[in-house]
């Protein structure tokens, strides 16, 4: 970083203050409203601001926890993953390790890394995160998780489905072929848990 002219490095701390004072708030706004797409791509683009200036600035630490909220962020806006209560703590924890990580920059010291607990908080692909297009995360008896990988067609008022079911916790599959009238998500989530 010593070799970035100071009134660069000046800029991004002036922006990654800022950005960090409206980060906290639009993050609690965002809990309270995980469906306000306006205050999702606020919180998603005070990351990726903040990324990139660190990037420019080769703060490689400050560019791996941006980049860590930022996939899972974008997952939720494009409609890929619904963001967990982990997601949300990860993301107020994260701003505390973000105005660290500014903080040095600003004294022109080592950037400190952030936890690796932190940066895996953000991940999308343990048991109960919805990973991909369509797919609906179920909670079966017993504790069973399974999330139901691909569905069938609907016939006038009742539905025929094929539907293949993987096991979360075991990683295993199984193809079941219900007739469900009404809600057939409910109805292959029994079936699937009564194997």
């Amino acid at each position: 970083m010593s070799s970035i002219a100071p009134d660069i490095c000046a800029d991004f701390l002036v922006e990654a203050g800022e950005i960090l004072d409206q980060l906290g708030e639009q993050m609690v706004a965002l809990e309270r409203a995980p469906g306000d797409r306006e205050c999702l791509n606020a919180v998603f683009r005070g990351f990726h601001t903040i990324k990139g200036g660190a990037g420019f600035l080769g703060a490689t630490a400050l560019v791996e926890l941006c980049h860590a909220a930022e996939e899972c962020l974008g997952a939720a806006r494009n409609g890929s993953a619904n963001l967990l209560p982990r997601h949300f703590d990860a993301a107020q924890q994260s701003l505390d390790w973000l105005q660290a990580m500014v903080d040095a920059v600003e004294q022109r010291s080592p950037v400190p890394e952030a936890p690796a607990e932190l940066v895996a908080a953000f991940a999308l692909d343990e048991a109960g995160a919805v990973r991909g297009h369509g797919h609906r995360p179920a909670l079966g008896e017993a504790g069973e998780h399974v999330l139901v990988v691909s569905s069938g067609s609907c016939e006038s008022d009742s539905v025929q489905a094929e539907v293949t079911v993987l096991d979360a916790l075991t990683g295993s599959t199984r193809v079941l072929t219900p007739w469900v009238e009404g809600d057939w998500q409910q109805t292959v989530t029994s079936a699937a848990v009564a194997r």
